[in-house]
């Protein structure tokens, strides 16, 4: 028998929460509970929605408690967690030009499918998904109160974590191989319209194509900020040199015509891994965030990653080590997924898409590190300034120039940004 109804009065701790309250209707909540407690029989007594203070540029966030009775007259309350489009104007014009609730639930919806035909490991390093709105809402299994902690964006990561990470990506990135397996055919050919890409998109009229071509402009400014010779070792000019690597983006993030492609994350760093001890007190951690996922080789995600995320000592040390280990992992996925790891993926393809997208990593992160490195508050400073147009659609350098000299650790990892980009072009 289906039982639902709301008894007594809405708890709305402020405007913003009245405000996104209305995008979150009854039947919302009942389909939110039926799949969380698997049936039907239950009795909503209420339910509240309390912001959450760090919003993110693509969405805020709050938290929904619903209390309920459940088939025996129990009454329990769980947790929720929601994200909303941003409530700036500007940020939620962008979110919806990008395309960004649109892939993410898509995104999610996808990894249900993966699930239905028994292909499941994902499960450990996603959250569990309720309800998906486009352009409004998402419902989500809340990490926080599971005991997962977003990592600190402004820390590089040490070697064990840097393992926990790629042993939840490899999972990641087996269970698309697996259900293509199974089906006999690519997620691009099955649901290509969902996959198309909401960030580095080469349209003339996509929203953030001013936005990356700004950041490109800015990467050529901080060569002078930085004071970099002109010149590299060849003769060749840097800053020529580095224009033509950082326009490789807009096809590299295209699927690879010629190594195996995976669903990737497409925007794994630090706040988008959530991490905790488990009953084993070994670490563990689920990805969020999946706004810019796409269908590319796995190399991708796990270069990006690196590169976003360590030192430039610990790649010289460790880069190949920890490529091999991911490897490793993934084959161990794949076979746990009854799938043949050397038809599928051998590792020199592997290795071989490692050094091809390797040109991505580092024009991503020299694009990413100008705002996502910025202090908390700092963006929404930049965003109020008559001069913003100038300074986030023209030349971010303009930005990086006026902030680099008051944040030392901002200085110092744009400053790698940019030896990374040098050392790669001399090799061209």
């Amino acid at each position: 028998m289906y039982v639902c109804w709301i008894i007594g009065i809405d708890k709305m701790e402020d405007k913003e929460a009245t405000f996104h309250a209305e995008q979150i209707s009854d039947e919302d909540i009942n389909m939110i509970l039926q799949r969380y407690t698997g049936g039907s029989e239950f009795v909503v007594i209420r339910k509240t929605l309390k912001p959450l203070k760090t919003p993110g540029m693509l969405g805020s966030y709050a938290t929904l408690e619903i209390s309920f009775l459940d088939s025996k007259g129990a009454e329990s309350t769980q947790s929720f967690f929601v994200k909303f489009l941003p409530t700036i104007d500007s940020q939620a014009d962008f979110a919806k030009g990008i395309g960004a609730f649109t892939k993410e639930v898509f995104v999610y919806e996808l990894l249900e499918r993966f699930q239905k035909e028994g292909v499941s490991t994902v499960t450990n390093v996603v959250p569990k998904f309720y309800l998906g709105k486009a352009n409004e809402c998402l419902i989500l299994e809340h990490l926080a109160v599971e005991g997962y902690k977003t990592l600190d964006k402004h820390s590089v990561l040490d070697y064990d974590t840097v393992l926990t990470v790629l042993n939840a990506l490899a999972n990641f990135h087996a269970n698309t191989i697996a259900f293509e397996e199974k089906q006999g055919d690519s997620i691009l050919n099955t649901y290509g319209p969902g996959l198309v890409e909401t960030y580095f998109a080469d349209d003339d009229d996509f929203i953030n194509k001013r936005g990356i071509e700004a950041s490109i402009a800015g990467i050529i400014r901080e060569i002078d900020i930085f004071q970099f010779p002109i010149k590299l070792n060849s003769g060749k000019n840097f800053k020529e040199v580095a224009k033509d690597v950082c326009y490789q983006i807009w096809n590299l993030v295209k699927p690879s015509k010629q190594y195996r492609n995976v669903l990737t994350h497409g925007d794994i760093w630090s706040s988008n891994i959530l991490m905790k001890a488990d009953e084993n007190r070994r670490n563990v951690c689920k990805f969020v965030d999946y706004q810019q996922s796409r269908y590319t080789p796995p190399s991708q995600d796990v270069l990006a990653f690196i590169f976003f995320t360590t030192t430039r000592s610990f790649r010289a040390k460790h880069l190949y080590e920890v490529l091999g280990v991911y490897y490793s992992y993934l084959e161990k996925y794949l076979k746990v997924l009854g799938v043949d790891p050397k038809k599928v993926l051998p590792f020199s393809e592997f290795m071989d898409s490692c050094e091809e997208q390797k040109a991505f990593a580092i024009v991503a992160t020299a694009i990413y590190f100008q705002i996502i490195l910025l202090e908390d508050g700092v963006f929404d400073e930049y965003c109020n300034r008559e001069n913003r147009d100038t300074l986030f659609l023209e030349d971010r350098g303009l930005l990086v120039e006026d902030y680099v000299e008051k944040d030392l650790k901002y200085k110092s990892r744009l400053r790698d940004s940019i030896q990374d980009l040098k050392d790669y072009c001399e090799l061209l």
